[in-house]
């Protein structure tokens, strides 16, 4: 007996068959040896995953592979509890469209001297049943070959398909299916997302993709694209990305694995709209024994829909091991629809309950926003999509002011700076004194920089004592505080030999020696970001380096270092060497900031921005990659410091390869938004707990700001 479920769709096949546009076709050949991206659900795989039947010329996929023998000792783990098995493909990359057609052909063979009994074949669509055969056996009634059509409404940009199968009371068969071919019903021209009942480019023209975030396919790629797990226990804020991956299948990545206490969250900017449309798939993991379980999805912390799933019956697994005999996994395409203007909304989905001993786990993939967006002459909002719907209430938006690091290949640092620990392994002493730099060491390639945490303050000062090595030609030196010149000096490119002698360096040339205080600089900030540098890295022929150094906080001595007439490099923390244009590295085809011998667990980078116009927000957002030489799957810890802000986000490494090769890369983006109203923005990024061999770099990186409170 073949029991197809019914359609949710009313639509003539006729008119389905002249509109249908093919997606993609598996198993068609009369022979093949591909799985054309399926996989198999196995207890254990047998054979090659394709056979032919005894009685057919053609091959079929799954046929000897999946099946069930109640004589072999691999299903005696489960007893007369059947386990499911079967195949599955997720396909990504659907053309807009308002329904589906899909055809096949599906074989069934008992192979038993006396058939009897039954068993249950179902077809699964994004997790819901569309299809199922229920052969009885019999000696007249051992195979079963049919070919089948059906139409399903579908909307979403991708599919899971699920073949799932069952013994019920039988003792041996195995199915199969080819010909495979999926279809869908093209939305009108120029839509991108359509109703069923769209039939002219009118009806569905306004939707807009908005946004588009976990979608890649390819484990090496996808990342976290921003998203944000609150974890409950620990209670952290981590970025993480996990494979959907069973005995034998190719993985499909998603967002998780999250534990019942936690959340996912993200924050989305919308250009002015008076309609969302929220789409993406959603997985659930060894879901628990309970009548229904419901995960909530809120838009700016109000609750605005519920997933929900019966949960008392067991459900075919597709990341679950089967060995572990679980009750299964479950998916479903979730859709949410609503009037709504705010350009400016935080999405967050976690379970409604759960309970002590629940190793339920679940996770999301394939997050689209779309909008149907106010008319051009809109300034502010509206309410629909007329000129004569707009608003004058004030939404914020955000306004780009940098963006860096974006070209597929750079060369130029845009003044972000690479701060890591270097020390020369040339002598630093002149006149018999340790030197901070000095000959043959600090020429204009390099800066020195230190980094203070202070207490509540309205000013400092610095002083230290500094030697000019040889001959400068037009050299300036400078000295800022927070990436703002306080001090200049034009060093002379003549000295006056009654005043100054050879120290050190070439003993022909006359060197000099200063004392440099700047007694008042005004400052209020918690930390302090001091550097020293001069001004020509490439034709400088001279050298520098200083000793002797003090800071001042509000007029009083706040500490002093580089005083020992002998320190060495291992006591000149925290004064760094920095080089002044900052290494760049190549992962694959793309350049980053920092990366392999640049940026380790003692480096940061840092970066100021200046003269913000008046704001009330900011949006920083940019992509960090971590470099291993050899895998360590562990977790890091990346810190950014905004101002006096410090914000702290743990990352879950992985055995990607996002640059390829032969070292172990894995990226992850970040997206967020601050409360800020500051003039000058100073960030410092750095991680935390690498190893030795571990390493990081940036690009991508934008600021923008908002310079309207939300109604």
């Amino acid at each position: 007996m073949i029991v197809q479920l019914p359609l949710l769709i009313i639509m003539l096949l006729k008119l389905i068959e002249s509109q249908k546009v093919l997606e993609f076709s598996s198993f068609t050949d009369d022979t093949f040896t591909n799985f054309d991206g399926w996989n198999l659900i196995v207890v254990q795989q047998q054979g090659s995953g394709i056979d032919k039947p005894p009685s057919l010329t053609q091959s079929y996929f799954g046929f000897n592979s999946v099946f069930w023998d109640r004589s072999k000792n691999i299903f005696d783990q489960y007893s007369s509890d059947s386990v499911f098995q079967g195949m599955i493909r997720y396909y990504n990359n659907l053309k807009p469209h308002k329904a589906l057609f899909v055809t096949f052909s599906i074989y069934i063979l008992n192979t038993q001297i006396s058939p009897t009994g039954n068993c249950s074949i179902n077809l699964f669509i994004d997790g819901q049943r569309k299809f199922q055969v229920w052969p009885i056996f019999s000696q007249s009634q051992k195979e079963i070959k049919q070919n089948l059509e059906l139409t399903i409404r579908h909307t979403a940009s991708s599919i899971f398909i699920q073949f799932s199968s069952k013994a019920i009371d039988t003792d041996k068969v195995t199915f199969g299916i080819r010909d495979f071919y999926l279809y869908s019903i093209p939305c009108p021209n120029n839509c991108i997302h359509c109703k069923v009942t769209d039939t002219q480019e009118y009806e569905c023209i306004d939707w807009q993709l908005s946004s588009e975030s976990l979608v890649e396919i390819d484990r090496n790629l996808f990342n976290s694209d921003g998203w944000t797990i609150i974890q409950a226990s620990p209670s952290i804020k981590i970025h993480k990305s996990t494979d959907c991956s069973s005995e034998n299948i190719n993985s499909m990545q998603i967002l998780g694995y999250l534990e019942m206490g936690d959340q996912a969250r993200k924050t989305f900017i919308l250009e002015p709209h008076y309609r969302i449309k929220i789409q993406y798939l959603h997985i659930v993991l060894q879901q628990a024994f309970a009548p229904s379980t419901f995960w909530q999805g809120q838009l700016n912390g109000k609750t605005e829909y519920l997933i929900g799933y019966t949960t008392y019956d067991k459900s075919p697994s597709y990341c679950s091991r089967l060995i572990d005999r679980t009750r299964g996994d479950l998916i479903s395409q979730v859709e949410f629809e609503s009037f709504h203007q705010d350009t400016i909304f935080e999405f967050s989905s976690f379970p409604n309950q759960s309970f002590k001993g629940w190793k339920t786990k679940w996770g999301i993939r394939n997050f689209q926003v779309l909008i149907k967006k106010c008319h051009p002459n809109c300034q502010y909002s509206c309410t629909g999509p007329k000129e004569s719907q707009c608003q004058n209430i004030k939404y914020p938006k955000f306004t780009l002011i940098a963006n860096n690091l974006k070209l597929i290949t750079f060369s130029d640092d845009e003044d972000w700076q690479v701060v890591s620990t270097f020390q020369f392994s040339q002598p630093n002493e002149c006149n018999n004194q340790a030197l901070l730099g000095g000959y043959n060491n600090l020429q204009g390639k390099h800066l020195l920089q230190s980094v203070y945490d202070l207490k509540t303050h309205i000013k400092i000062g610095v002083s230290f004592k500094i030697y000019y090595i040889d001959q400068f030609n037009n050299d300036i030196l400078f000295v800022s505080v927070d990436g703002k010149i306080v001090y200049q000096y034009a060093i002379p490119s003549t000295v006056d030999s009654r005043k100054d002698m050879p120290y050190c360096g070439v003993y022909a040339q006359i060197d000099q020696v200063m004392k440099i205080s700047i007694v008042s600089i005004p400052h209020t900030r918690s930390q302090v970001i001091i550097q020293i540098y001069t001004n020509q890295p490439d034709t400088s022929t001279a050298y520098w380096g200083i000793r002797e150094f003090i800071l001042t906080v509000n007029g009083f001595p706040y500490l002093k270092n580089l005083n020992d007439v002998k320190f060495s490099n291992n006591n000149i923390s925290p004064w760094k060497i920095i080089l002044k244009n900052s290494p760049i590295w190549q992962c694959g085809s793309k350049s980053f900031i920092g990366g392999s011998n640049a940026l380790d667990k003692d480096s940061y980078l840092l970066k100021k921005f200046q003269n913000l116009p008046s704001h009330v927000q900011i949006r920083i957002s940019f992509s960090i990659l971590i470099i291993q030489t050899s895998l360590r799957q562990t977790q890091f810890i990346l810190t950014q410091k905004i101002n006096d802000l410090q914000k702290q986000d743990y990352i879950l490494i992985q055995d990607r390869k996002f640059c390829g090769g032969t070292e172990y890369t894995h990226l992850f983006k970040f997206d967020y938004i601050l409360d800020n109203q500051d003039e000058e923005i100073f960030l410092l990024v750095q991680i935390e707990d690498m190893n030795a061999g571990e390493f990081w770099g940036l690009r991508d990186f934008s600021l923008s700001y908002n310079d309207v409170k939300k109604p």
